[in-house]
C-alpha cells in the first residue's frame, strides 16, 4: 500500500484523478483534515484493512497512523515541507518487516531556494535508525537557534545536545530571578525538581504501546506537560488510540497531576511507604518559603483528619502524615494542601 501525500486540498481530488488515469486498475481514496471526521475515520479504518490501495492525503498521516502493510510513501512537493515534517513523515513507512520506500518529489533542484535544497539534502543524509538527533541538529542550523548568549552557543549546543542546552539555559534564568526584586522584596529562588517516590507502577507498558519509540515520544510529551488542562488532553488522545489505560498508566497520569498540584508548594520531595506519606521541605536557608508558604501550608495540614509529626533532618523540614494506606488518600492530601 501507498502514502501519496499532496498537501493542498483544494487540488487533493485532482491529483488523485491523475494518480487513478496513470494505474486505472489500482483503488485510490483521499483523505484530508477538512472532511467530515466520520468519514475520515472510515476511509483510515479501510486503508489499515487494506480495501485500497493508494492514500492520496495531506500531511494529516504525519503522526499516529500505522499501517504495517504500508511499505512506499510518495510526497508531492517536499520543498515545501519543513525538515522534521518529512521525517515525521517518512517514518509513516516500514512499520513492519518489509523493506520501505519514500519519495521526494520537487520541480527542477536548480529552481529550489537554498534552504530548500538543505532540507532535502539533511532528509536524504539522515536515513538510518536513530537519525531523528542529526535531523534536529540540522533543522537548528538551517533555520538558526537563535543569539540569545551570542553566535559562539551553536558549538556548545552540539557539545551537549539541545535538551541539555535548554536546562542549562533555564536554570540560569531562574537564578538570574531569584536574587532581590528593586523594591528590596526577596524573589523565590529557583525550585528544584520534585521527586515522587509512591511504591508503585508508574509507566508506559509494552502491552499497552508496543513502540519503543512511541513510548519515548509519550513519556517525552508527558515531561512537557505544564497544566492539568494539557494532560487531560493527553489523556483523552491516549485512550482514544490505545484504548482502556492500565492501571500502571493511571499512576503514570496521578504522579504527574501531584507534580503539577505540589509545583507552587515548593516541596523537595514526596514519599509513601508503609501507610505513611513523607512531605520534605526545602532548606531552611530558603527565605521565601519559610517567610510566604510555611505558616499557611501547616494551617491546611492541620487541618487534615489525620495525626502528623514534625522533624528536622540536617535543615530540612519532614511532616510525616499517618495511616494513609490508599493511592486516593494520597491525592486527597494533595488536592487540600494545593487549594
Amino acid at each position: 500500500q501507498v502514502f501519496f501525500v499532496h498537501n493542498r486540498v483544494q487540488s487533493i481530488e485532482d491529483m488523485a484523478d491523475v494518480i487513478r488515469s496513470l494505474a486505472p486498475n489500482i483503488r485510490v481514496r483521499v483523505g484530508h483534515a477538512q472532511m467530515n471526521p466520520e468519514e475520515l475515520e472510515n476511509i483510515m479504518m479501510e486503508f489499515m484493512a487494506g480495501r485500497f490501495e493508494v492514500l492520496v492525503s495531506t500531511n494529516i498521516v504525519e503522526s499516529g497512523l500505522d499501517v504495517s502493510n504500508a511499505n512506499t510513501m510518495i510526497i508531492n512537493h517536499a520543498e515545501r515541507f519543513g525538515l522534521s515534517e518529512l521525517h515525521q513523515l517518512r517514518g509513516r513507512v516500514g512499520r513492519s518487516d518489509r523493506k520501505a520506500f519514500c519519495y521526494l518529489l520537487t520541480p527542477s533542484i536548480n529552481s529550489l531556494t537554498k534552504e530548500a535544497k538543505m532540507r532535502l539534502q539533511a532528509i536524504e543524509e539522515f536515513s538510518e535508525l536513530g537519525g531523528g538527533f542529526g535531523i534536529a541538529m540540522r533543522d537548528m542550523d538551517i533555520r538558526g537557534a537563535g543569539n540569545l548568549l551570542g553566535g559562539e552557543q551553536s558549538g556548545f549546543i552540539a557539545d551537549v545536545g539541545y535538551e541539555a542546552y535548554q536546562k542549562i539555559l533555564e536554570e540560569a534564568v531562574l537564578e538570574l530571578r531569584a536574587e532581590e526584586f528593586s523594591d528590596g522584596t526577596i524573589a523565590p529562588k529557583p525550585l528544584t525538581e520534585l521527586s515522587i517516590d509512591l511504591a508503585i507502577e508508574a509507566l508506559i507498558p509494552e502491552e499497552y504501546v508496543n513502540d519503543k519509540l512511541e513510548r519515548l515520544n509519550m513519556y517525552r510529551n508527558l515531561s512537557e506537560v505544564e497544566n492539568l488542562e494539557k494532560l487531560a488532553e493527553i489523556k483523552e488522545e491516549w485512550e482514544d488510540r490505545f484504548g482502556k489505560t492500565p492501571e500502571a498508566v493511571k499512576h503514570l497520569f496521578m504522579v504527574i497531576r501531584l507534580k503539577l498540584k505540589t509545583a507552587p508548594l515548593r516541596l523537595q520531595k514526596i514519599q509513601w511507604k508503609n501507610e505513611r506519606l513523607f512531605l520534605t521541605f526545602p532548606n531552611q536557608a530558603d527565605k521565601f518559603f519559610y517567610q510566604n508558604q510555611f505558616q499557611p501550608l501547616l494551617a491546611k495540614i492541620n487541618a487534615l483528619p489525620y495525626r502528623y509529626v514534625i522533624k528536622d533532618e540536617k535543615g530540612k523540614l519532614r511532616i510525616i502524615i499517618q495511616e494513609i494506606g490508599k493511592i486516593k488518600q494520597i491525592e486527597d492530601v494533595i488536592e487540600n494542601l494545593s487549594t
